[in-house]
């Protein structure tokens, strides 16, 4: 019988590429170290520079005045002959009244030729100005201040320039008779806009008055007729007034006990100082600013947007970020003394031997700060409990002291050389962001230093003082 062969698959033997492997070993570790770095806040850095802070809050007023709506007594033609703002005394006349409208018509169709001076044209000019300034998409009620202004602006300049053809008329037309004129009966400032607030006082004032969404003012002076006991102009009796702000709760705390702020005019930054308090209406909270200058500048404005100054200082500014705690020991200033190779500042330490005999150790330290009894030395140098001798005791009556007590100091790490060292602070001003570090504090920062600013992100780190 023949004999039968076998054949048998031959198995190529598995050959392992070390080298992909620990290739493919770093990519996925260093691929895992990128996504925790990415993932992970980064330590940061900040430069100390030195600044003012101030707790300036803005807010939006309402602007409260004595104003008195005078109205005409007759149905008529109103014509004018103060201008906007003007202070006119008691007996003086603002305007008259054509009742008929015969003089309204003879000025009409009168060929005039008056030409606006350089004044004029500097106040239509000033107007606009004021709208380019002030003008933003969200605060559109700055479009009917403008042309409140122009308009006004418009009719003084008219009127004025009309004076002395209507007297002319007058003399030559002989219709005296069609003409009442209006003298005021208190002295002060007139204005002429209308806006349903001229009675508003601090008693009466409602938290729905600084929803400016709805807010118009109605100009009184037009060239239509007017009827009896119409609104024709408005007079201003006082020149002290009040500006009323919303406070919140944190407002409220900070201001209080304030009786007197610095305000900053945000339309032109103008500044004042100004009495103040505060007061609480239907469960609201509200701050009182009472200024007796500058009425005059704002007479149109009913909301004026404010800055009131509350604290300031000048130092080094630094995020609060940045500040921690370290604890220090505290070393009697007489245990400190000169020694070792360098005769350097330190302390001598007691220890004992195996077999109980005392020995001293110089350990060389520096004071981290002094005050007038103590020294504060790194907590890293010696332990608690740790008994140091006074160098300048000796015999039977040498003087020791048990290293316990603590005292903890706020401060900054400093990272100029390249390593954290600890710098105590000494904060002279405080918001809710930053510190205002004096600057002259010993062994302190100084200008232009670079610290650690996310602290809490560097406890790992080796602190060096």
């Amino acid at each position: 019988m023949a004999k039968q062969n076998k054949v048998v698959r031959y198995r190529k033997p598995i050959h392992i590429n070390l080298g992909a492997v620990i290739f493919g070993i770093i990519f996925i570790y260093l691929a895992i170290q990128l996504l925790i770095y990415f993932n992970s806040e980064q330590l940061a850095v900040y430069e100390v520079t030195q600044n003012q802070i101030a707790d300036d809050n803005t807010y939006q007023g309402l602007v409260l005045r004595d104003e008195t709506i005078i109205t005409s007594n007759k149905t008529g033609y109103i014509n004018y002959y103060v201008g906007e703002g003007q202070r006119v005394g008691k007996n003086s006349t603002v305007y008259t009244v054509d009742q008929t409208g015969e003089m309204y018509n003879l000025l009409s169709t009168t060929e005039q030729e008056e030409a606006l001076t350089s004044d004029d044209i500097s106040e239509m000019r000033k107007a606009i100005s004021t709208l380019q300034t002030n003008y933003t998409g969200s605060n559109y009620k700055e479009v009917y201040s403008y042309k409140y202004n122009v308009e006004n602006t418009a009719l003084e300049l008219t009127n004025i320039n009309m004076l002395t053809t209507l007297n002319k008329l007058l003399e030559a037309n002989g219709h005296k008779n069609a003409f009442e004129v209006v003298k005021t009966v208190n002295s002060g400032i007139v204005s002429y806009f209308q806006d349903g607030f001229e009675d508003v006082t601090v008693e009466n004032i409602t938290e729905s008055m600084f929803n400016t969404s709805e807010y118009k003012k109605v100009q009184l002076r037009t060239t239509e007729q007017k009827e009896a006991n119409e609104p024709v102009y408005k007079l201003v009796t006082s020149e002290t007034w009040s500006i009323v702000v919303e406070l919140n709760d944190s407002q409220y705390e900070t201001l209080k006990d304030k009786t007197s702020v610095r305000v900053t005019f945000l339309e032109d930054k103008q500044k004042a100082n100004a009495n103040f308090s505060v007061f609480e209406k239907d469960g609201k909270q509200y701050g009182l600013i009472t200024l007796s200058n500058f009425m005059m500048r704002y007479l149109s404005e009913r909301y004026i947007d404010i800055e009131i100054g509350v604290n300031s200082a000048t130092g080094y500014k630094v995020p609060k970020s940045a500040v921690t705690e370290k604890e220090y020991y505290k070393v009697p200033l007489a245990f400190f003394t000169k020694g070792g190779d360098n005769n350097n500042t330190g302390i001598v330490k007691i220890s004992y031997s195996e077999n109980g005999e005392e020995k001293t150790q110089f350990i060389e330290t520096t004071k981290f700060y002094e005050d007038e009894d103590f020294g504060y030395i790194d907590t890293t140098l010696v332990n608690d409990k740790d008994v140091i001798v006074n160098p300048a005791s000796t015999g039977l009556e040498q003087e020791k002291y048990q290293i316990s007590e603590t005292s903890a100091f706020l401060g900054v790490y400093n990272v100029n050389k390249g390593y954290p060292v600890f710098k105590r602070i000494e904060v002279l001003y405080e918001n809710e962001e930053y510190y205002l570090l004096k600057t002259d504090t010993s062994n302190g920062v100084n200008n232009f230093d670079h610290i650690i600013l996310n602290v809490s992100l560097a406890e790992e780190l080796k602190y060096v003082d």
